[in-house]
């Protein structure tokens, strides 16, 4: 059993893609597995080999760690234990506590963390004060990270930013709410409206491959702040 997991889902992705590509080479039949609304009798049927697929087959089970807890992850996990699948890939979109890793026992774990980076750049929004935003910007350029994850997680610090106005709104630790509320305050909730709608307007563009490139996107609207 093979565990990818991590926030990076670029990465996670890649790698995820290359055993796949590995696994293909290797004539092995690719079966994947969606655990939203998986039942323990679906799941146990799809892992119990059959003679076509008994050792010809590759099963990626998407975000099954992932899910809430539930009686009903519960029977998933406990059918997932036993399974006799030899080649088995359990692919995370978010990271996996380190305990329910070892409680699987699996041959192999693969993480894939955003670079901080990312994290200093959304925290570095500020009207007005574009040149630290600038700063790091270049520094993401510089370390070859993709800007389109960048994008992504600018979108969502943006509606997080909108959101926390309203106080109740997020559910989230103390310490991150504070720190949204704190530079949610340095804008007006016109002015994070119409960032929204800017970067609605870029992802239009990129969708639509009307888009510049998304560096000097994002560098006019950090310069539009």
């Amino acid at each position: 059993m093979i565990i990818i997991h991590g926030s990076h889902q670029t990465k996670a992705q890649e790698k995820l893609t290359q055993l796949m590509a590995q696994a293909k080479t290797s004539n092995l039949e690719i079966n994947r597995i969606d655990s939203k609304g998986l039942s323990p009798a679906i799941f146990s049927q799809a892992l119990t080999p059959s003679s076509l697929f008994s050792d010809s087959r590759l099963v990626i089970i998407n975000n099954l760690l992932s899910l809430p807890q539930s009686n009903n992850k519960k029977k998933l996990l406990d059918i997932l234990k036993k399974t006799t699948v030899k080649d088995l890939i359990l692919f995370e979109g978010k990271d996996t506590h380190p305990a329910t890793i070892k409680s699987l026992s699996p041959t192999q774990v693969f993480q894939f963390k955003e670079s901080p980076l990312i994290y200093k750049f959304t925290d570095s929004l500020h009207p007005g004060k574009p040149k630290l935003a600038l700063s790091i910007l270049e520094e993401i350029i510089n370390n070859r990270e993709p800007l389109e994850m960048l994008f992504f997680m600018l979108a969502r610090h943006v509606r997080q930013l909108i959101q926390v106005k309203t106080p109740g709104s997020l559910k989230l630790a103390p310490w991150m709410l504070g720190k949204l509320t704190k530079q949610s305050s340095l804008f007006t909730v016109d002015q994070l409206i119409t960032l929204h709608q800017d970067l609605y307007q870029i992802d239009k563009r990129q969708k639509t491959s009307h888009i510049k490139s998304m560096e000097t996107e994002l560098k006019h609207l950090i310069l539009s702040l």
